[in-house]
């Protein structure tokens, strides 16, 4: 994870790119890419949905961000099925 912090008074990249209140989707937020951006976006305020359909890694990314106060949550999706995504935006949305 990225060791940039709000709360240390040193203007960063995150200090200005705040996202409380805001909601952002990371599709294949379990690994890689999608992981590091899910911790960038929690660093920066947001709270995060995961979207991925490897259940284990997405679930340990979770657990992972939890710790650090965020609001995650955690959705089993094949971004290939249009209508999961739909319905993992839908519950998301509902949030």
């Amino acid at each position: 994870m990225v060791e940039l912090s709000v709360a240390d008074g040193v203007k960063t990249p995150l200090n200005r790119f705040r996202l409380d209140s805001q909601v952002a989707i990371v599709t294949g937020g379990g690994n890689g890419i999608g992981r590091a951006t899910a911790e960038l976006l929690v660093e920066a305020g947001a709270a995060v949905a995961l979207i991925d359909r490897d259940e284990r890694s997405v679930e340990k990314t979770k657990v992972a961000l939890l710790p650090a106060g965020a609001q995650v949550e955690a959705y089993i999706v094949d971004v290939t099925d249009e209508a999961a995504i739909e319905a993992s935006f839908a519950c998301v949305d509902q949030r």
